[in-house]
């Protein structure tokens, strides 16, 4: 096979694979991924089990690769901006923003909730998530930003496990997580003063702008 038509076989593979992804995507974020099955995967992407198998050899092989590009997103965050609180604040509006947009994204959040209905179950993902917060609440308490009372991985435990409940709430209760934005905003509003020191409230944007948020929101790097 010559280099150019080498390449074509190359480009459609990773075309199917990501197709093959987002359809197990929709699947896992309607059903769950304990009520999926390769075959609904396959229906949905309209190809064969034979494109899917290629690819992927168990439906958790599927999970775990959707679970990696929320992993992926989080490690192309920018890890050196000026306010660590504001940026804190930032991700959590950008992951909003993602659950609404990204069906990867919602579905890598469904699936990380339901990880332990995984034959091999892990907490990496979840972790990630908290250290990605963990970082900047560092550099927030070695700028005498966080309130003395708090450490950052506490901090980062409380921001991860706040924002886990109001998406589950949020998606209950609104249409497309349509009111996820407005309990961010009143969860901000509520821990901040006990969170943050007086110095390191200044200046912070709660909320960002709808507008602001959409046009920085980073892509997912394969998206």
């Amino acid at each position: 096979m010559g280099a150019a038509p080498r390449q074509l076989h190359q480009a459609r593979a990773v075309d199917t694979r990501r197709k093959l992804l987002a359809a197990a995507a929709a699947v896992f974020d309607d059903k769950g991924y304990a009520a999926t099955t390769t075959a609904d995967i396959v229906a949905e992407a309209e190809a064969t089990k034979g494109a899917l198998y290629f690819h992927f050899s168990t439906k958790e092989q599927i999970a775990q690769a959707i679970i990696q590009e929320q992993a992926s997103w989080l490690d192309s965050l920018p890890v050196d901006e000026e306010h660590p609180v504001q940026a804190v604040i930032n991700i959590s509006y950008w992951v909003s923003s993602a659950l609404r947009t990204d069906v990867i994204m919602r579905a890598s959040i469904r699936l990380t909730i339901e990880r332990n209905t995984f034959s091999t179950p892990d907490q990496d993902a979840y972790q990630q998530w908290e250290q990605a917060l963990e970082q900047r609440w560092e550099r927030a308490s070695d700028e005498g930003l966080l309130a003395a009372s708090w450490t950052p991985h506490a901090a980062a435990a409380l921001v991860a496990g706040s924002f886990t409940g109001l998406q589950l709430v949020s998606q209950v209760a609104s249409e497309d997580r349509r009111d996820l934005p407005a309990r961010l905003t009143d969860f901000w509003n509520a821990v901040l003063p006990s969170l943050v020191s007086a110095r390191g409230r200044k200046n912070l944007v709660v909320p960002p702008s709808p507008e602001w948020v959409s046009e920085t929101v980073p892509l997912r790097p394969n998206a």
